[in-house]
């Protein structure tokens, strides 16, 4: 992240490094499901979709029905974020489900409030869940972003 709070794409990574980065966010995906008492199946080993080092994307399986995807865990520097699968089934559906939901908090919330009820952020990180929020809608909508 830069001074501005916006994601900077100007940092370099090795391999070594986005294998290294990819792990860290499986490791806080896991944790993050641990957290909200989320049952589930395997979490995929590599991101569904990612932007290193700002944002992973996890597939989650489902426990209901093993072998396929129950949740979406989105991980970026502000927070870690879950939503069911069934909709949206593809990750760009997914990625655009949360820049609307964290739009949504982030316009909706209590400037008074000490924190987005529903995220467990403070409240202050208003404007940055909104420029997330914004970069991830911009990103969703890139069909260069896809190509995989």
């Amino acid at each position: 992240m830069n001074d501005t709070g916006l994601w900077s794409d100007d940092i370099e990574m090795t391999p070594a490094d986005e294998e290294a980065w990819c792990s860290a966010q499986r490791e806080e995906t896991v944790k993050y499901l641990h957290g909200e008492g989320v049952r589930h199946g395997e979490v995929g080993e590599w991101p569904a979709w990612c932007i290193p080092p700002h944002v992973s994307l996890w597939a989650v399986e489902s426990l209901v029905r093993p072998g396929w995807i129950g949740w979406w865990v989105i991980v970026s520097d502000l927070l870690c974020d879950y939503c069911t699968a069934v909709q949206p089934a593809h990750p760009r559906k997914a990625v655009d489900h949360f820049s609307r939901t964290w739009r949504q908090a982030a316009r909706a919330h209590n400037p008074g409030g000490e924190q987005f009820e529903d995220l467990g952020l403070p409240a202050h990180l208003a404007p940055f869940l909104e420029q997330r929020a914004d970069i991830l809608e911009t990103w969703a909508a890139d069909e260069r972003m896809w190509r995989f």
